[in-house]
């Protein structure tokens, strides 16, 4: 998806971080829900945060199981 949105070369004039659009995403997945709703939520929020950490531009998945969280970058 930034590949795609970067073949638009949307400009962003007021950004301090760029002259164009970007995109930061985060995924979360979880094999089996077990517990609440909104920790996978929270957990999708960390990696959407990592994503732009690490350099903005990019995707950040991760997978939740039975309190295991493995993140990799896309």
């Amino acid at each position: 998806m930034p590949a795609a949105i970067a073949r638009f070369a949307i400009a962003h004039p007021d950004s301090p971080l760029g002259a164009r659009l970007t995109v930061s995403i985060g995924v979360a997945t979880i094999a089996e829900m077990a517990g609440d709703p909104q920790s996978l939520l929270e957990f999708a929020d960390k990696l959407l945060y990592a994503a732009k950490k690490d350099g903005r531009d990019r995707i950040v998945e991760g997978e939740t199981a039975a309190g295991l969280r493995i993140a990799r970058a896309a």
